[in-house]
């Protein structure tokens, strides 16, 4: 999928949606978007945040676009659960 990150020369995301990390933030989340805690020995596999302002979810390694959250995890964003 195309990159849909704006380039930046802060060290932090910056989504073409406009949202950056003092804004509606990133969370680390799997791989459908669920917000999950950023923990060792948990779920996350270290890579994945969803975009808080337009659900899109990013690798932060490669910059490459892994689609949009489901809705269960738009609604658990919504809410502010995370697993």
């Amino acid at each position: 999928m195309p990159l849909k990150l704006n380039e930046t020369t802060a060290d932090w995301l910056s989504c073409i949606c406009g949202n950056t990390p003092i804004s509606d933030g990133f969370y680390s989340c799997l791989e459908d978007g669920r917000p999950v805690e950023p923990d060792v020995d948990g779920p996350w596999e270290g890579s994945l945040y969803v975009c808080a302002g337009c659900y899109s979810i990013y690798n932060v390694y490669t910059f490459e676009d892994h689609g949009k959250a489901s809705d269960i995890a738009i609604q658990m964003l919504n809410v502010g659960i995370t697993q």
